[in-house]
């Protein structure tokens, strides 16, 4: 519970063999002190440790200026795995640096930079009152996402959270895709729109 003292756990983080576990029992912990532990270490880690803080404080909704700060890392997989921990913010203040991180992926980052950017999409449209921003970002997914997969995925928003205007968009995409590689996600999309928007 908050105001529990996690020192003596904190005091592990900078030992490279105890340093996973205690940052497991920080989160397991999810006290006000814990939280503030994992900042602390954040803002100094580096490598796979830095994966695992950032991991935590995703997993317990923080939303800090220590993860924010990841966001600019020189690390193409720390940016895009900060992304992903603070997507579920809804914050439209993350929207620009989303598409900025994944411009700036490696080939081995670009699925999960895209991936954070679906996720904060999601929840832009939870948050409630911002569906045409919501079916704007699923719109910029489906014309400047590269491969078939993650347009794939765009479609499927679409189609499980889209209007009328939506179907032009689906066709246009599929239209312009050699061997119709998205014409069963289309048709799917379709089939969830059936009876929403489709007469």
């Amino acid at each position: 519970r908050d105001g529990d003292n996690v020192s003596s756990i904190a005091a592990h983080m900078n030992d490279s063999g105890l340093r996973m576990k205690a940052c497991n029992a920080l989160q397991l912990s999810n006290t006000a002190e814990a939280r503030a532990a994992l900042r602390d270490a954040l803002s100094n880690s580096e490598g796979l440790f830095t994966l695992a803080l950032i991991d935590s404080l995703g997993m317990l909704h923080d939303d800090s200026a220590a993860l924010r700060a990841r966001l600019e890392d020189k690390d193409p997989l720390v940016r895009a795995r900060a992304m992903r921990a603070l997507a579920w913010t809804g914050d439209p203040n993350l929207i620009a640096p989303s598409r900025k991180i994944i411009g700036s992926a490696s080939k081995e980052t670009y699925f999960e930079a895209a991936d954070a950017y679906f996720r904060l999409s999601d929840a832009v449209l939870r948050n409630g009152g911002r569906f045409d921003r919501a079916m704007d970002l699923y719109a910029w997914a489906l014309e400047h996402l590269k491969g078939n997969v993650l347009k794939g995925a765009a479609i499927a928003a679409l189609g499980r959270s889209g209007d009328e205007r939506v179907l032009a968009w689906i066709m246009n995409s599929v239209s312009e895709t050699e061997n119709g590689e998205l014409d069963h996600a289309a048709l799917e999309a379709f089939a969830l729109l059936r009876g929403r928007v489709i007469d």
